[in-house]
């Protein structure tokens, strides 16, 4: 699995069935969204202790996983790279 996340210069896909609004119900369509991968310095300052070496955060500027998603895939460079497993809106500066 890639580490260095500075390699991926295109972004990733989270996908899956969660919810598209604010009730949270799951999608109809099977969705995909575009995320970029944080770096782990930034994950690892934004989760603190909830943070763990094989953990991957991405940050997106529309789409981003929700409830219902989790079990979906992580694809980086057409490659299974992560598990969708939680989200959380967090704020990342100078990413």
């Amino acid at each position: 699995m890639q580490t260095n996340f500075s390699d991926y210069e295109n972004p990733c896909y989270e996908m899956g069935w969660g919810g598209t609004s604010k009730s949270g119900r799951p999608s109809n369509i099977f969705k995909t969204a575009a995320v970029q991968p944080v770096k782990p310095e930034k994950c690892q300052e934004a989760w603190k202790k909830g943070y763990y070496p094989r953990l991957i955060c991405t940050k997106s500027k529309g789409n981003a996983t929700c409830h219902g998603d989790s079990g979906g895939p992580l694809i980086c460079e057409d490659k299974l790279t992560g598990v969708v497993c939680f989200w959380q809106r967090l704020r990342y500066r100078n990413t």
